[in-house]
């Protein structure tokens, strides 16, 4: 079965305050990496669209 969407959060992640309903804690995703929103789009198409 193929998962969709980015991995979950790995421990060290969610130690360091990574939080994917919270934009603020992403950090700077590539405009070409999936969306750390989880809605498996692309994060130019998702929350980076200016």
């Amino acid at each position: 079965a193929e998962q969709k969407g980015p991995p979950p959060p790995t421990p060290e992640a969610i130690e360091a305050g990574f939080d994917e309903t919270d934009p603020t804690t992403w950090g700077n995703p590539g405009r070409n990496d999936s969306c750390p929103c989880g809605s498996g789009k692309k994060f130019k198409h998702c929350h980076g669209a200016l």
